[in-house]
């Protein structure tokens, strides 16, 4: 009988405890503040360098106006 009681403690706090042991859902949030953290820098990068290639651009274009009629 105390073998029994012992098995059905230990089955029920192995289930208890479980979730706590599972560490797969903290590596999905660790990859999605990743991913997020990438993008943000895309984003800024992408910013940037839009705004200095639209600077070029315009040159450019006012260079070729004033040489090509």
């Amino acid at each position: 009988m105390m073998l029994k009681t012992q098995m059905f403690i230990h089955n029920f706090m192995t289930k208890l405890t479980n979730p706590i042991a599972n560490k797969e859902g903290a590596t999905a949030v660790e990859y999605g503040i990743m991913v997020a953290l990438i993008a943000v820098a895309v984003i800024v990068t992408v910013g940037l360098v839009g705004q200095k290639l639209d600077k070029v651009f315009d040159k450019v274009l006012t260079e070729l106006t004033s040489v090509v009629p």
